[in-house]
């Protein structure tokens, strides 16, 4: 008798255990029932990664036809900017050394400028002695547009029937 018994027990044991077991979980959180179920909820949304800057607003400091002296000016306006950061965010605030290196960015800055400015004069008057406008016009009035070219049609032939 204490055989069937034990035999009864650790089957009831068995059974339980397995039923535990084969519970649908995740985690350490066990899944209600389809029927009580809450609605998902609203996570939050996965943020795109950022898009880079639009051209226009990008900072120009390198140009293909940039002679080394500018590049020279250009790889020093980046440090500038390094050490006008630095001197901002130092503690306590180095207000000299940060007005010191605006004005040194600000000089550099307008002798790039200079040089980008008078290479775009050099463009327009190459542009005007080839005859052209100063700056292409992007959208031409109705009145500027070239009429299309007149292909010449094919002749129409005619077809022969058999009659």
């Amino acid at each position: 008798m204490r055989k069937v018994l034990a035999v009864i027990a650790v089957v009831c044991v068995v059974f339980t255990a397995g039923s535990a077991f084969a519970a649908p979980r995740h985690g350490k959180h066990p899944v209600p029932p389809a029927d009580r179920r809450m609605p998902p909820r609203m996570e939050r949304p996965v943020m795109p990664a950022p898009m880079p800057a639009p051209r226009h607003s990008r900072p120009r400091t390198f140009t293909p036809d940039m002679p080394p002296e500018i590049r020279e000016k250009a790889a020093e306006l980046a440090k500038l900017r390094i050490d006008l950061e630095e001197a901002m965010t130092s503690r306590p605030l180095n207000k000299e050394k940060a007005l010191d290196v605006y004005a040194k960015i600000h000089k550099v800055k307008q002798e790039i400028e200079a040089w980008r400015f008078t290479k775009r004069l050099e463009r327009i008057e190459e542009r005007q002695k080839k005859g052209l406008p100063a700056v292409p016009e992007v959208n031409p009035t109705p009145d500027e547009t070239p009429a299309p070219e007149e292909t010449p049609q094919p002749e129409p032939t005619e077809i022969e029937s058999e009659e």
